[in-house]
């Protein structure tokens, strides 16, 4: 309780927007490869893109509410992301070829697709290790 009283949201503006910043950055970057994905006519990892995206925005719902659990998930589900795009980039893409050029030239897709994984891998590490987000997440906080 004495935790509760020294934490108040009011305490921890610093820690509340950054927490926002982080979240609205995600919720924007995040987006981005499902209509990246999909320009590449690649739709079943456009639909694989579109659970993992719905999956985060429900770990992120569990942080405004201060499940820290959910800010552990969320720094999980980043550090599957990587693993399976490096999977993606190495085994299936050198073999996938297109019966209908895509809209998008495939020499675009590793480097973004790289890009995604380098750029959520060091959101894993930092989801994991950041005190502001681990403070903002025990007390909750509100995206407004």
């Amino acid at each position: 309780m004495l935790d509760a009283q020294r934490y108040k949201p009011g305490t921890l503006r610093s820690e509340v927007y950054f927490a926002r910043f982080f979240v609205y950055g995600h919720v924007l970057l995040g987006a981005l490869p499902i209509l990246l994905f999909l320009l590449h006519s690649l739709f079943a990892c456009a639909l694989a893109a579109v659970v993992w995206y719905a999956l985060t925005l429900g770990l992120v719902y569990g942080m405004t509410q201060a499940r820290d659990k959910c800010r552990m998930g969320l720094s999980v589900v980043f550090a599957i992301l990587p693993i399976l795009g490096g999977i993606f980039l190495a085994h299936i893409l050198p073999e996938w070829k297109p019966e209908m050029p895509p809209l998008l030239p495939l020499v675009a897709l590793p480097f973004w697709l790289g890009l995604w994984n380098l750029t959520y891998a060091i959101g894993a590490a930092f989801t994991w290790n950041s005190t502001y987000l681990k403070k903002a997440c025990s007390i909750g906080f509100k995206l407004y």
